[in-house]
């Protein structure tokens, strides 16, 4: 079960991590908020 947890986070880190680059990346503000 340890090994599940760990997977969801790691998942879950990756996918903030991927918002946050999308919201860096987008040029205005409507794009940045689709892609939080």
């Amino acid at each position: 079960m340890p090994i599940a947890g760990g997977v969801v986070c790691i998942l879950g880190a990756l996918f903030l991590f991927l918002g946050a680059l999308g919201t860096v990346r987008m040029p205005d503000v409507y794009n940045r908020i689709q892609a939080g």
